[in-house]
């Protein structure tokens, strides 16, 4: 599996990810509405150079993520998605992975999300890969109880 930068033009595959609006809320936060218009998604997720990436698995993208700057040396890896049918099969690993690896490249001290207290499988993943809960910075805006923020201390060698 390997991570690309993603370009505006391939944003239209998202709209086959997302089966409703709660997911889309859930996913992408009050910005990115539902349905999703594949020609609104640029603006709604804030693509810019170095920011969006796909995982492709041979030549097919399924995964999509966001590295979001959130301050000096931080980054945070946002709108984590997994193609519904690949779900379950190592692409999420690899994905937040990849995306960690890009955060060590950008010479970011530290990496963080957001995740849902009812999503145990992704608090599972993030853990393994070295993520813990923590509080966040006073200026993070987290949205409701329901939400965990998560962070990871990164060192430039692995």
């Amino acid at each position: 599996m390997e991570l690309h930068e993603a370009g505006t033009g391939e944003l239209a595959t998202l709209t086959d990810w997302i089966a409703d609006a709660q997911e889309c809320l859930s996913w992408g936060g009050p910005r990115v509405r539902f349905p999703l218009e594949p020609e609104a998604l640029a603006e709604q997720l804030v693509v810019a150079p170095g920011n969006s990436y796909w995982l492709y698995d041979a030549g097919r993208r399924i995964g999509f993520g966001q590295l979001l700057e959130r301050g000096p040396g931080r980054l945070h890896l946002a709108r984590i998605l997994i193609d519904p049918a690949r779900r379950g099969q190592g692409g999420g690993r690899a994905l937040v992975a990849g995306l960690v690896e890009q955060a060590r490249q950008r010479k970011a001290e530290s990496a963080t999300l957001n995740v849902y207290r009812w999503n145990p499988a992704a608090r599972t993943l993030y853990q393994s890969l070295g993520f813990v809960a923590t509080s966040p910075p006073a200026a993070e805006e987290v949205r409701g109880d329901d939400v965990i923020f998560m962070s990871m201390t990164l060192s430039a060698s692995r």
